[in-house]
């Protein structure tokens, strides 16, 4: 499984079926994705793209956060065997019914969302680092 990842052009992590919740907060993060692709550089700080973020933001926070909750919550983040499949992968998606975006948007998702305040479950916060994205 780790060579299929390693050679993968893009490989999909599927969190399984959306809600009206799981789409908000994906959808949310999906305009921060397009915005940052004019905008951002690799060697941004947590601080800039949180001011970015909140130049694009828009929608019910809360209703964003307790969507992040729920894909959090997922048993995705629990599976052994993901955690190969994440390690592995140069280029992934974060999918959940029909919406997406890059993995490494989702692993900044949660301090974007969430602030540093709210700590994550320990599995959770292993599997968001290891996402590839500018923090990796």
């Amino acid at each position: 499984m780790g060579l299929t990842c390693k050679r993968a052009f893009r490989v999909i992590y599927w969190l399984g079926s959306p809600t009206w919740l799981t789409d908000h907060c994906l959808y949310a993060l999906r305009r921060l994705e397009v915005k940052g692709r004019s905008q951002a550089h690799k060697a941004w700080t947590r601080e800039q793209w949180l001011h970015l973020w909140s130049d694009c933001r828009r929608g019910n926070r809360a209703k964003q956060c307790e969507g992040l909750r729920d894909l959090l919550s997922r048993p995705w983040f629990r599976r052994v065997w993901i955690v190969q499949e994440v390690a592995h992968s140069r280029v992934a998606v974060v999918c959940c019914g029909k919406a997406f975006v890059s993995a490494r948007i989702f692993g900044i998702g949660p301090y974007l969302l969430l602030g540093r305040t709210i700590p994550l479950a320990r599995h959770c916060q292993a599997m968001l680092d290891m996402m590839p994205g500018p923090f990796r």
